[in-house]
């Protein structure tokens, strides 16, 4: 029997997560951060991000639509979703993933809520409620910001609440899936927002002062990513006790050094482009959020999916290959934020609130 519990003890599990939980993690925080930056002119009247406001908020719905369908296809059976109301409520104090279960659900609704008193004097015409709409849209986005910090903030409590797994058990893990969550979010609207403009807009005008200046911020927020996996990596690998040797040996042979070079890569020449005149330029923007986006993803992959090949209690990294389905799930991801997208632009009067927006803010 000792022998029968020894062997068990020693098999390493099969994932429990694998690319819908890393498209999760992404499309969330991406949606959130778009949140967020519309929140810099219609809470902190950033003025300067007064033309690109409209588009990070249908963004931030657009982004969250492909979020939850993920965590449907996670569950395999989506009537599962139920079990998150009716049981559980006893742990709720510590299972982040009940506080989820409120947080998917307010989070949402005040996506709606904005984009429908911001859209309304562009559908209903009554210059009567402009004044109090607008002063709507202001309480309801200072209710929104540390809703959306939270609902992203709560994935990041799932693995770090894992003791288990060396690379994940961490206070930090949080705060590093916000910072992330910000990353991606100024990268897509970055890469986004000029296409937009130039090819679906009448004037085909880019608004390249907005966008220099979102470039130049998404450069102080990729130090402060830096200085985080500085943090996070310092103390995991360096500092630790015995168990710093089997993460040593974990980036060491498990991660390729071609997945080093591309990472950086990815936020050294945005952080460049951003510091420099070259955020001016149309294609060095369009290259500086493609690199975050692709940076940010490899984060979530490398959490996720990485972190599971940890071994728990037997010598040895469990390989991952990503299935037919799960491939298919991936492409999904992207034609759902499409789609989207694309309804959103085609049912909101984006152009005249764009528009409406320019007065006193010039964009070439």
């Amino acid at each position: 029997m000792e022998n029968l519990i020894t062997t068990l003890s020693s098999i390493t599990p099969d994932r429990s997560w694998g690319i819908d939980v890393v498209s999760y993690f992404w499309f969330n925080g991406a949606s959130i951060a778009t949140f967020l930056i519309f929140t810099l002119f219609y809470v902190f009247e950033i003025k300067r991000f007064k033309p690109i406001a409209g588009f990070a908020l249908l963004f931030s719905f657009a982004l969250f639509i492909p979020a939850m369908f993920n965590l449907l296809d996670d569950l395999k059976q989506p009537g599962r979703m139920v079990n998150f109301f009716l049981y559980g409520w006893g742990d709720v104090i510590t299972s982040p993933m009940k506080w989820g279960s409120f947080l998917l659900i307010l989070y949402p609704a005040i996506i709606v809520s904005a984009i429908y008193l911001l859209f309304k004097p562009y559908i209903i015409k009554n210059s009567n409620t402009l004044k109090r709409d607008r002063r709507l849209i202001y309480y309801i986005s200072i209710v929104g910001i540390p809703i959306a910090i939270l609902t992203h903030g709560y994935t990041g409590y799932e693995p770090a609440i894992v003791h288990g797994n060396l690379l994940w058990h961490t206070p930090l893990l949080p705060l590093l899936f916000l910072i992330a969550a910000m990353v991606s979010g100024f990268g897509i609207l970055i890469f986004l927002v000029p296409l937009f403009q130039r090819f679906f807009s009448d004037s085909k005008k880019i608004d390249k002062e907005s966008l220099a200046l979102a470039s130049k911020i998404l450069s102080w927020i990729l130090i402060l990513n830096f200085i985080m996996h500085v943090l996070w990596l310092s103390f995991a690998t360096v500092f630790n006790d015995g168990d710093k040797y089997i993460l040593i040996q974990f980036f060491k042979y498990y991660i390729s050094s071609s997945t080093y070079i591309i990472y950086s890569l990815c936020f050294i020449i945005p952080t460049i482009i951003g510091f420099s005149r070259l955020r001016y330029n149309t294609f060095f923007l369009l290259m500086s959020g493609v690199l975050t986006v692709v940076g940010i993803w490899l984060f979530r992959w490398g959490i996720v999916i990485y972190g599971q090949s940890i071994p728990r209690a037997m010598p040895g990294f469990l390989k991952y290959t990503i299935s037919y389905h799960e491939s298919i799930s991936f492409a999904s991801n992207i034609a759902i934020f499409i789609a989207a997208l694309t309804f959103l632009m085609a049912i909101f009067p984006w152009e005249k609130e764009l528009n409406s927006k320019y007065k006193g803010v010039g964009h070439e």
